[in-house]
């Protein structure tokens, strides 16, 4: 039952992949597509790139933006979630209005931030859910895989600027409500001391062997420790 548990955690952080290179790529084609309307060939390539490195900012201080929440209670935490969306929804309508190209250009620079803190908590949820590291480039390339999927359906089925970005903020929206919210399933793993490898803040009474990484079914997000003994899977 326990192993079962534990790949169903896998499988939702296969989904949340997925999810996020949806929402990632479907949201720089979109990008790209209205900012043609404001610039040049070269003016959309250079802009495309800066957003690329925004993104990268907020992928590198996801480890300083997450210690910050840690210890906030969940009402803090879900609400900053919510005004997250809340701002790169607005950014959102804000390029797809062509309102100009330094109002995208800003729009874009604070949605791609958003975007990068956002990915990198999933990829961080998917690297410590699967406990055989030789499965995590399968995941990764078959979550891509599938977010190259759904932004061809996406781009092909949907021709409507406005509705594209409606599915592109559902997708972001899912990911924060799940990144954001405590007491969900999740996947970061509880590592014992002893071998070198530092506490990550788990119960030890909850999380306590002997030289056994142990994953946890159910992490609380706001306590940043297993829920209770039952949750915890003994890997040698």
């Amino acid at each position: 039952m326990k192993a079962n548990a534990k790949k169903e955690t896998i499988y939702v952080n296969i989904i949340m992949l997925v999810v996020f290179f949806f929402a990632f790529l479907g949201t720089e084609y979109l990008f790209d597509n209205c900012m043609m309307y404001v610039t040049d060939a070269s003016g959309v390539v250079r802009a495309q790139n800066q957003m690329l490195g925004v993104s990268a900012i907020g992928f590198l201080l996801y480890n300083w933006i997450s210690g910050f929440f840690a210890d906030k209670s969940p009402w803090v935490t879900g609400g900053t979630g919510l005004f997250a969306f809340g701002i790169g929804a607005g950014c959102m309508g804000c390029i797809i209005l062509h309102a100009g190209y330094v109002q995208m250009m800003i729009a874009g620079g604070v949605l791609f931030f958003l975007l990068g803190v956002v990915g990198a908590g999933v990829h961080y949820r998917m690297a410590y859910s699967v406990y055989d590291r030789a499965m995590l480039a399968r995941c990764v390339g078959f979550a891509y895989a599938g977010g190259i999927f759904l932004q061809f359906l996406n781009n092909n089925m949907i021709h409507e600027n406005h509705t594209q970005a409606v599915a592109l903020c559902a997708g972001t929206g899912y990911l924060l409500f799940v990144l954001c919210t405590p007491d969900r399933k999740g996947s970061l793993p509880c590592q014992e001391q002893e071998g070198g490898y530092p506490i990550a803040g788990q119960s030890q009474e909850a999380c306590r062997t002997e030289g056994h990484t142990i994953f946890c079914l159910r992490w609380d997000y706001a306590d940043r420790n297993c829920l209770s003994p039952d949750d915890c899977i003994y890997n040698a």
